[in-house]
């Protein structure tokens, strides 16, 4: 009679277990998911900005007049502000792909929005 007792004992907490864990895997997998978009995301939003920035220190060095050499300052700008996008960008991915996150967000904005209206 013990012996099925532990058995059972065993089989429950073998359950729990491997919920726990199955549980735990998936929020993990979703945070690698949120994380890899974020850095994707910031690659995209950064890379221009520092490929030119760097071609244009090398111009300036090497004094080369190539096509990479003659950039806009208009061009320097909007890939400026495609880096600052990136600012923007993090809170929407986060607030898209973590529920806690979100939660947050908008009890902030509920008390921003509540002390302004007053």
């Amino acid at each position: 009679m013990t012996s099925t007792f532990d058995e059972d004992n065993l089989e429950r907490l073998s359950l729990k277990l491997c919920r726990k864990l199955t549980r735990s895997t998936k929020m993990e997998q979703k945070a690698i998911r949120t994380l890899a978009i974020v850095l994707v995301v910031f690659l995209a939003c950064w890379s221009p900005f520092f490929s030119l920035n760097i071609s244009n220190a090398l111009c300036i060095r090497y004094d080369h007049v190539g096509l990479l050499c003659r950039i806009s300052h208009q061009v320097m700008q909007v890939f400026v502000w495609l880096g600052f996008l990136n600012s923007f960008l993090n809170p929407v991915i986060y607030t898209i792909f973590n529920q806690d996150f979100r939660r947050a967000f908008q009890n902030i904005m509920k008390n921003v929005f509540r002390c302004c209206c007053c």
